[in-house]
């Protein structure tokens, strides 16, 4: 719940009245990810009036939406970067740490995998970001 805030909430409102259909909030593992339009599903928000699912078995089920979005809407991705950025609650166990570093490690591998799949680049999510975002909040 420390992504939650209500600065980052009213802030994700906001976006939302300017026209995203996704707001993406940073959070400190996944920055460079998230600040260049690939919002994670660590902390996204979609608007579910025009979100048009998950369809990938990669795990990184956020890549195709992002794509099918800008594909249909343009500049509709808003990102947030709160100036305390929350970290993300990793298990504390052996394993949890473990598998933690393995997604971790191939995250942008499948990434890639996926946009190649897609018959894009990163640069065409990147061109969603909606004017004025990322936004610091």
């Amino acid at each position: 719940m420390s992504y939650a805030t209500k600065k980052v909430l009213q802030s994700a409102d906001e976006a939302f009245e300017s026209g995203a259909a996704v707001v993406g909030v940073v959070v400190d593992e996944l920055e460079s990810i998230i600040l260049s339009g690939c919002v994670q599903n660590t902390f996204a928000i979609w608007d579910q009036s025009k979100f048009p699912g998950f369809q990938t078995d990669l795990g990184v089920e956020e890549i195709d939406p992002l794509v099918r979005l800008v594909q249909e809407h343009g500049q509709c991705i808003a990102v947030l970067d709160p100036s305390e950025k929350p970290r993300l609650n990793v298990r504390k166990s052996a394993d949890g740490a473990a598998r933690h570093r393995e997604v971790m490690e191939t995250k942008l591998a499948r990434q890639q995998q996926e946009v190649d799949r897609l018959g894009i680049d990163f640069d065409f999510i990147r061109s969603g970001i909606l004017p004025g975002y990322p936004k610091k909040v």
